[in-house]
C-alpha cells in the first residue's frame, strides 16, 4: 500500500516510468529506504526490497538518515550506517542538505 502511494505522488508529480530511461533525471524519485520504528525491518518481494537494495551505496540516502538518527544500523547487514557512510569515498561523505525550496 505504501508503495502505491509513493508511485502514486511520483505520477502526480509528472514522472513517467520506462525502462528505457531507468538511471535518468527524474521529476520525482520517492524511495523506500528503511522500514520499521528503528529501520528494523528486511522484507523481499517482487515488487519493493527494504532496505533499499542500494542505500548503503549512496551518501545522499545515507547522510539524511543518519541526521535523524545516528544509532541506526542497516537491518540485512549489521552494520551501523555511519560505519557505511564513512567506507564511501571522501568526496560523497561531504553530501550536505542545500536547503528548502
Amino acid at each position: 500500500e505504501l508503495l502505491g502511494q509513493l508511485s502514486s505522488l511520483e505520477r502526480h508529480a509528472g514522472r513517467v516510468r520506462d525502462p528505457a530511461t531507468r538511471n535518468e533525471a527524474r521529476t520525482l524519485d520517492l524511495d523506500l529506504l528503511l522500514l520499521g520504528d528503528h529501520g528494523e525491518v528486511v522484507l523481499v518481494l517482487p515488487e519493493l526490497v527494504v532496505p533499499h537494495p542500494r542505500f548503503h551505496e549512496r551518501a545522499f540516502a545515507l547522510r539524511p538518515v543518519l541526521d535523524l538518527d545516528p544509532t541506526l544500523n542497516h537491518p540485512a547487514l549489521g552494520v551501523s550506517l555511519g560505519a557505511l557512510l564513512a567506507e564511501l569515498p571522501a568526496e560523497e561523505q561531504a553530501v550536505r542538505p542545500v536547503g528548502w525550496l
